[in-house]
């Protein structure tokens, strides 16, 4: 006598669309959002935004980089920085002897992160000027630097902080070496 043995089991078929309504079901119920940043990954990008123009317009200058379509070459190529308006702004410009109005590029800050302690120091040793400032600005010259709006020519960095309620990052700019740098 022979007899017939059958084994129940589930096919891979099945065994695979059961994982998948499982693997749904869990992320459904645990609301993990793959695209949406943190709060400090949002103002990470926004520093490494701030340094990359600061950046651009400092190389600019170093290669005497034209601008317009008749291949003319700046006098000199500037980054404002403004902390007068409620968030803040960076302006990369440059200034053509064909004309004297300046053009460039603004950034602004976005809505719950502001620029803030705007002031100057100088290097050696590391002295804050008192008297904070609403805006100021490095000026580029071919390889030289300039810092405006300090009180005198012995404050050579500029140092402002970025801030959100949850981090703050100063930055400062030496107009000597010309080096970026983020606390």
């Amino acid at each position: 006598m022979h007899k017939n043995y059958t084994i129940k089991a589930f096919t891979l078929g099945e065994l695979m669309v059961w994982i998948a309504i499982v693997w749904i079901i869990a992320l459904g119920i645990s609301n993990i959002d793959f695209n949406r940043l943190s709060k400090n990954q949002e103002s990470q990008i926004e520093v490494v935004k701030i340094i990359n123009i600061i950046e651009e317009t400092k190389n600019n200058a170093l290669i005497w980089r034209w601008v317009d379509s008749t291949l003319e070459n700046p006098i000199n190529w500037s980054i404002s920085i403004n902390n007068s308006t409620s968030s803040g702004s960076i302006i990369s410009r440059w200034e053509l002897e064909s004309w004297t109005v300046w053009t460039g590029s603004t950034w602004k800050t976005k809505d719950w992160f502001s620029i803030s302690n705007l002031h100057c120091r100088t290097i050696n040793p590391p002295i804050d000027n008192d008297t904070p400032i609403s805006s100021g600005s490095i000026i580029y010259q071919w390889s030289n630097a300039s810092l405006n709006w300090c009180s005198d020519d012995t404050y050579k960095m500029l140092v402002f902080n970025y801030w959100a309620s949850w981090s703050t990052s100063e930055i400062s700019i030496n107009t000597v070496t010309w080096v970026i740098e983020k606390n």
